[in-house]
Order: C-alpha cells, then structure tokens, then sequence
C-alpha cells in the first residue's frame, strides 16, 4: 500500500470511452483509487521515467495502441526496472488464447477482457479493488489464464 493509502493505476489506453467507464466504476469502490491514463506507450515510458518507483500500485495496459503496441510495452516494462515490483496487467478486449500466451510469456501479471457493460466495469473495478485490500487473488469472470 503506498504510504498516503491511495492505489494509483497508470492505464495505458487509447480509447476514452474505456478509461471514463474504468474511472466510474472505481469510484463507486469505496476505495481511495487515482488513475492516470495514457493513450500510448512511449508516453507511459517517460511518466515512469520521471516517477519514483512504487509510485503506481497497478500498471494496466491495452494490447493495441498507436504506436508501439502494449506486448511490445510490457517487454519493455520487464526488462527495465522502472516498473519493478509493479504488477503489470493486460486490459484488452482481446480474448486470443495466442495473446493471452504471449502476454503471460513477456511477463504480464494478469491477463484482464475488459467489459462490455455497466455491471461488467463493476466488476472489474471491484476485483482491482480487492487486489489493493490485499489476501488472495479474488474472483473475476474477465480473467484470464495462462495455458
């Protein structure tokens, strides 16, 4: 838990509809939650260049984004220690067995299908909720597992 109690997220995401939908939801958690949302990878590079380490409790990234896509972006994040202890996880509307695999191999934490509703973002607001209470990984129909 960050020291003031907040669990800040950088979502890196281009499509707005999807970060206001994630937002609201996360309000609703009781949570104290900041997102910081960016629609590319190059530019999530250089906030967490210029961020102290541990500063995000979650990094969320999309697969397909202008530029250098969020595959690419996790390598990155993995190899490099500017995320280091930050879990890392996939939030794409993609439900590929091949992406859920090769995200899970460049080193993705968790591998989330983002909703397609209301009650879906409520759920996925409080499974992330949940992951910053801390305990066990919770219950989410969205995630997915390596195979």
């Amino acid at each position: 838990m960050s020291a003031d109690g907040v669990f800040r997220i950088l979502q890196i995401e281009d499509n707005q509809g999807d970060v206001v939908a994630l937002r609201r939801s996360l309000s609703r958690t009781g949570v104290d939650i900041t997102v910081q949302a960016v629609p590319k990878a190059e530019r999530a590079l250089d906030i967490l260049r210029e961020t102290p380490s541990h500063h995000f409790g979650l990094i969320l990234i999309d697969i397909n984004l202008p530029g250098m896509g969020g595959l690419d972006l996790l390598k990155l994040l993995k190899t490099y220690a500017i995320s280091a202890g930050t879990p890392l996880f996939v939030l794409t509307s993609s439900q590929s067995e091949a992406d859920v695999a090769l995200a899970y191999a460049r080193g993705a934490d968790g591998y989330l299908v983002k909703p397609d509703d209301a009650a879906g973002y409520a759920a996925l607001a409080g499974f992330l909720a949940d992951i910053w209470k801390g305990g066990a990984m919770p219950a989410y129909a969205g995630l997915r597992a390596p195979r």
